[in-house]
């Protein structure tokens, strides 16, 4: 399901009043802070942000229901009895409970011979320090329990680390972690929502990207990012038949096949915002149709056009880099009218890019300066660079929109890669109005977990 703004009413703060117009007071996530805008309730075509159920539910009690019902009544500790496990964590990037999906999926693998963790960063810096807090965290709670275990990053450069298991249709040469192939049992643990090019975030990603060779990431993305159906709000595990076409995942869908081949793969799915508003368990494929459905539910709506876009990722870890925050401008694309202008609240108070060195940093910021034309013609070169991808859809997107700018980066940084950069948000508001006193506003917070659709 996908809600119409048109049905989404916002508690808004009333800030004063002149003569008949309402001025209201607009909160954004901005790296752990908050910033506050300041709009003509006329211009305020809405606010859009997830829409929370009634019942949330903290992750240990959220986690317990979902394993102690399993949607096939198949329990993970009855699965994994006497069998080796490989359990897949999502890595730092992901704002979810680690704590608590690792000591939930972990009580239940008592009776296995033995559990191999592995933190599924794809291509991310296996050795940023916050994911070795989660291999220590992992360690300390498997140790505490007894099982026999190890835990691994996923290092996607380390080539001796991977093994090929086949080439799916598309061409992609599937490199995967030696550490999960003996693996008779897969344990995935996915924080869901949607995704600008695979669709969803889902647990199909746990495999590739997440445990495969860089390669094999390179020639997926690169090879079929320029699809206009490699988008948001597409899975080939979508309910809906007409949503269901998507080339960039079905090509992971067929790389975890070729990794996983006839072993079961079970999956604690989740959707969280802070407490998890949604958790099931089973089967990896029948969990993510679920999840998808309810993902819709609580990430996606259709909305009218608009001229003017104010946007903000969601703050840390969402906006920490350029990189990540820029996944907001993608997923609230259709919101914009052409030619239409955007508003962008990214921190990135760490920078452009998580990479493991200088050299990936500089490969992706190469990537983002290049113009639309250049960055085409590359991605149909077989050695094209693992960043193009990136830029392609960035500089396709600013085809469309002007972007301004509101971060911690250089300003000559993003004057470099086509966004313009500015000191006060609420003076680009002003612009606006000043230009177009009727001009209607759409405001979106948590953008980087929304898909904004237009209405039909």
């Amino acid at each position: 399901m996908i809600i119409d703004i048109s049905y989404i009413t916002e508690n808004k703060n009333l800030v004063r009043k002149r003569g008949r117009i309402i001025i209201k007071e607009i909160e954004l996530s901005y790296g752990i802070e908050k910033k506050y805008l300041y709009i003509n309730d006329n211009n305020l075509a809405g606010f859009l942000k997830p829409i929370i159920p009634a019942k949330t539910y903290k992750p240990s009690e959220a986690f317990e229901i979902a394993l102690d019902n399993p949607i096939n009544r198949q329990r993970l500790e009855d699965l994994s009895k006497n069998k080796k496990v490989c359990v897949t964590i999502e890595d730092y990037t992901r704002s979810e409970p680690h704590r608590e999906i690792v000591l939930s999926l972990s009580k239940r693998l008592t009776k296995a011979d033995f559990v191999q963790y592995i933190i599924v960063t794809g291509t991310h810096n296996p050795r940023d320090e916050r994911n070795l807090r989660i291999k220590s965290l992992i360690q300390n709670i498997a140790k505490d329990i007894g099982l026999k275990f190890d835990v691994a990053i996923n290092d996607s450069r380390a080539d001796d680390e991977f093994e090929y298991v086949g080439t799916t249709k598309s061409g992609t040469k599937v490199l995967a972690n030696k550490k999960a192939l003996d693996a008779e049992l897969f344990v995935t643990a996915s924080d869901m929502k949607p995704h600008y090019f695979a669709g969803y975030s889902a647990a199909n990603k746990h495999f590739l990207p997440g445990m495969c060779a860089f390669e094999t990431t390179r020639v997926n993305h690169c090879g079929l990012i320029k699809n206009e159906k490699s988008n948001y709000g597409r899975h080939p595990w979508h309910y809906d038949k007409e949503r269901q076409e998507n080339p960039l995942s079905a090509d992971m869908i067929e790389a975890m096949s070729l990794i996983a081949k006839d072993r079961p793969i079970f999956t604690l799915a989740l959707i969280s915002d802070g407490d998890v508003l949604w958790s099931q368990s089973g089967p990896i494929e029948d969990v993510t149709k679920n999840g998808i459905k309810s993902a819709d539910e609580v990430f996606s709506f259709r909305v009218e056009p608009v001229p003017y876009l104010i946007v903000s990722p969601g703050g840390s870890p969402e906006d920490n880099y350029l990189y990540s925050g820029q996944r907001a401008l993608e997923l609230t694309s259709e919101a914009v009218d052409q030619d239409g202008e955007v508003l962008w609240l990214s921190k990135c108070s760490l920078g452009i890019h998580t990479g493991k060195d200088q050299q990936e940093i500089d490969d992706f910021y190469n990537a983002m300066m290049k113009n639309l034309d250049a960055l085409t013609d590359e991605l149909d070169q077989p050695d094209v660079k693992f960043h193009t991808y990136k830029a392609y859809r960035f500089k396709r997107l600013l085809k469309k929109i002007r972007v301004y700018g509101y971060s911690k980066l250089d300003d000559s940084v993003m004057k470099n890669i086509g966004i313009e950069p500015i000191n006060d948000p609420q003076k680009v508001v002003e612009m606006w109005l000043s230009n177009d006193p009727l001009a209607k506003i759409l405001v979106v917070d948590k953008a980087n977990k929304l898909a904004i659709y237009k209405s039909n």
